[in-house]
This record gives structure tokens, sequence and C-alpha cells, in this order.
């Protein structure tokens, strides 16, 4: 067996009503926090307010930065890295999904490192240590309070960088479930299949490991059998239990192998027209697994029994497209927009889509490998 590293963070707290313990957490890491979130979906959800109160408890200073944006770019991540140096902030607080996340995560890495964070997209080894960091998710879907990744938008070059170093791991993750509650519909939906794709791609991706595939089967155990109660039944905290944990799985099993093509088509969708991280995920999945089948039928068909399907006399070959149909099932079931068409892609984008997905990083990591930028537009034209 080759070499295997695994990391999470130091400290994960799961469970109802355990955004009570952040304050107390968070006294053990600084002395004054920067809480960086959006604009308002935590100060209408209560979060925000359930996490001040749990940092006066202990008499921690804070300030909020709430200027993130759904597509957190270089301008949002220096501006909150200036604050923290004018507050003198020595512990990161994220609060909300994956855009506050990714925006901590860099902030807490560029307060500590020189030039700016344009400078460190890639795997660019960071010179000091990163700020500690408390996250606290409030959507179920990107699995960012777990992982070492971060997305920053640079919008002088139109794409979506992607940060990766052990140092912007969170030092403690603070899950609840009561959180996630005030979803939407639509929201639920999104970000729940943005974890499945995170838990089926790192199972089949080049990366994967005997350990992240143990968390990778979890995740699509759980997401699979509540994805959908979740999204139309939003105060059954059983679904809500279920997404949460399975959507952490699965950013643990990417944080230790990684994402494939579905990433690496979904990100120029969000780059050039804005789309949601999540939807683009949903709309490419089913098609993306069905073109991959034939290359990795086997660890397919292993997903087969989490997704609850009954595979008994059936081959190899047909258990791999049981779970493609399963895939496509759940995604029919939910109330997400089922073509680029709808979401307002034009067809002549679709060219300039498939250079950025053929030449970006995650395609290597994808069990099939696409021959050529032609064959990538002609994966988006199934969908369209």
């Amino acid at each position: 067996m080759s070499i295997m590293t695994f990391q999470i963070p130091e400290k994960i707290v799961f469970g109802t009503g355990s955004i009570q313990t952040a304050g107390a957490e968070i006294s053990k890491l600084g002395e004054k926090a920067l809480v960086v979130t959006g604009r308002n979906s935590t100060r209408k959800s209560g979060a925000l307010r359930l996490l001040e109160e749990s940092l006066r408890n202990v008499s921690i200073g804070y300030c909020i930065f709430d200027d993130v944006n759904p597509d957190p770019d270089v301008g949002t991540v220096e501006r909150g890295g200036e604050i923290a140096l004018k507050e003198k902030c020595d512990v990161v607080v994220a609060l909300g999904g994956g855009s506050a996340m990714d925006a901590a995560k860099a902030i807490a890495m560029l307060v500590t490192n020189a030039g700016s964070i344009a400078d460190y997209e890639g795997a660019v080894p960071q010179k000091n240590s990163s700020l500690p960091l408390v996250a606290i998710p409030t959507t179920a879907g990107t699995g960012s309070e777990v992982t070492r990744y971060s997305v920053i938008t640079d919008t002088e070059r139109n794409i979506k960088m992607l940060l990766a170093s052990p140092g912007m791991l969170p030092t403690v993750a603070i899950l609840d479930p009561e959180l996630t509650i005030t979803m939407p519909s639509h929201i639920t939906a999104a970000t729940g299949f943005d974890a499945l794709t995170h838990a089926v791609e790192a199972y089949i991706s080049k990366k994967a490991t005997p350990m992240s595939q143990m968390y990778s089967i979890e995740a699509i155990r759980r997401i699979c059998r509540s994805i959908t109660e979740a999204t139309y039944a939003a105060h059954n905290m059983k679904a809500r239990e279920d997404m949460l944990f399975g959507q952490m799985c699965a950013g643990i099993a990417n944080n230790n192998s990684s994402v494939a093509l579905v990433h690496a088509m979904s990100r120029p969708m969000g780059a050039h027209y804005s789309i949601p991280h999540g939807l683009a995920n949903a709309i490419l999945l089913p098609a993306v697994m069905k073109y991959n089948a034939p290359s990795c039928s086997h660890r397919l068909a292993e997903i087969a029994e989490a997704m609850g399907i009954r595979t008994a006399g059936l081959s190899i070959r047909d258990r791999a497209y049981s779970v493609v149909d399963a895939i496509e099932t759940l995604y029919n079931d939910s109330p997400l927009e089922k073509s680029l068409r709808e979401i307002n892609i034009p067809e002549k984008g679709l060219a300039v889509m498939a250079h950025d997905a053929f030449v970006n990083g995650s395609t290597l990591n994808n069990p099939r490998m696409p021959e050529s930028e032609e064959e990538v537009r002609e994966l988006y034209k199934s969908v369209y």
C-alpha cells in the first residue's frame, strides 16, 4: 500500500445546540475574534445572535465582518484582512455557508502572510501559520469546515482560484443541525447535491484512499436517505442531522482525496455566469457519472449498497449504472433547475467553459480523462 496522509481539524463538535459551545472553544484560541459572515442570512436566522451571546458569555471581544458575497473575491479577502489587523484580532470565526468559510480561511492566512491572496493560488506553501480558525456552518453542503481548501474569485482574470494549504484547515469545527433549519428548499437541495458530489467524486477520484473512502460511503449513505426529506420537510431534525453529518464526512473525504470532473466543469459556470456552486454540481453530476461509469464500474458498484439499491443478481456493470439512475432520480425529485438553458447559460458560452474545465487541475483526478475540449463541450451540451 502506498503512503497515505489524513488531515482533519483538531476538534469537531457536533450536535443540536452545539453553537452554545462556540465562546468556550474560541476563548481557548484567542482574545478577540473577527467574525466573518454574510450580509443578511445569519442575522435573519438568528445564528449570529446565538454566536454573539456565546462570545459575550465568556467575555471574548469581537468585531463583525459581514461583507461576504456569495462568491467572495480578492477584494473581500483583503478588506477582511485589513480589519483583522486594525482591530488586532487573534482568532477568526467563520459563520455561514461555503462563501463565509472560503473568505474566513483566506483572511486567516492573509493576516499572517505577506502579499495578495492571489499570490497563493494553487497549492502554494504559506510561510507563516494562519490565525486560529473556528468554522460554524449554517448550510449542509460544502463541508468546508473540515477542509484545507478555499475558493476565491479573481475578478480581474474572471476565474475562481482554488487555494489549498494545510494551514487553512480550521482549528475547530462546530456543527449544529438547528442552524440549518431555516434554509429554503432550493438551497437545501443545492447544498445537499454539492455534498453528494464531494462524496461520490472523492470515492472514484484517482487520489482516493481506503480511509477517505470510508468517509465517502458514510456521506453517501446519510445524504441519499435524507436529502429529499430535508428538502421538503424543513423541520425534520433527523434528516437535518443526517445532511449535516453527511456533508461533514464528504468534506473529510474530499480533503483527503480530491474532487474530479464535475467540479472542474462547475467552476467555470460560477466564474462566468455566477451560478451557485451546488446547483452547478447538481445539474452536472448525473451526466458526468454516466460518462465515468465505463472507467470506474467497480467503484460505482460499491456505492450502490450505500445508496440503498438492491443489487442481488446484478452484474458489476448493472450495479454501476443503477447508481447513475439513482442519482438522477434524486435529482429529478428535487426542486432544482434541470438544464443549463434554464439557468440562462448561453450555448455560445459552452466552448469557453469547456476550455476552462479541460485545463482545470481537478480533471486530472477523474477516472476517465477527456481526450479533448470538444469532449467536455459535448458533456455540457448533454445537459443543455
